[in-house]
């Protein structure tokens, strides 16, 4: 009799242990997936922290970051803003002494054909004749190197004026813009005389 019993209490035992192992695993895996999401949340406050620290790191740079950003687009304005270099041009003259003949914007060129164009900008060349003592030219053209927009001397030509012995000098400038200016339009044109009013 306790034989049997022994033999009947050997699967109701191993019944058990299968269902307690059962049991087990369920909880087992939860305690795994929350140790994963525990870690991942770990690890993005701590790349967050980072990020928060390199922020705080730069933030004394930014009033400088932004005033070398607005000479970058004061050098190389969105437009061409040709009106405001012929004013810009005007003043310059008026202070060094230089009367302007004629300004003539002449082609426009793309950094797809110009190497001398800098990528993501399109360049104006603008004609400009003066009439001066060479010192006044020279006065003008450093002028106009220091001022807050970007332009380069591409050319002098000196000559005399006959009728009053002045120097007369035409000067090639490039000029710079972000705006994409494929080829040079007759509307560009008019609306340069338009802005520009009359010759001096």
């Amino acid at each position: 009799m306790s034989a049997r019993i022994t033999r009947l209490a050997l699967p109701t035992t191993v019944v058990v242990a299968v269902a307690a192992v059962m049991g087990l695993v369920p909880a087992r895996t939860t305690s795994t997936e929350a140790e994963v999401r525990l870690d991942r949340a770990e690890r993005l406050v701590e790349e967050l922290s980072g990020e928060i620290d390199d922020l705080v790191a730069i933030e004394p740079t930014v009033p400088a970051l932004t005033a070398e950003l607005d000479r970058h687009r004061q050098a190389i304005p969105d437009d061409p803003d040709l009106a405001g270099l012929l004013l810009g041009l005007e003043t310059v003259a008026d202070a060094s002494d230089v009367e302007l003949i004629d300004i003539v914007p002449t082609s426009i060129l793309g950094s797809f054909d110009d190497a001398a164009t800098p990528p993501g900008t399109s360049s104006v060349v603008v004609a400009v004749a003066l009439r001066g003592t060479f010192s006044a030219a020279i006065d003008l053209l450093s002028a106009l190197m220091d001022g807050p927009r970007l332009v380069i001397v591409e050319s002098v030509a000196v000559g005399v004026d006959e009728l009053s012995d002045d120097l007369v000098v035409d000067v090639e400038l490039r000029v710079f813009t972000t705006e994409e200016l494929v080829e040079f339009e007759d509307e560009f044109l008019d609306g340069f005389d338009d802005a520009e009013g009359t010759d001096r």
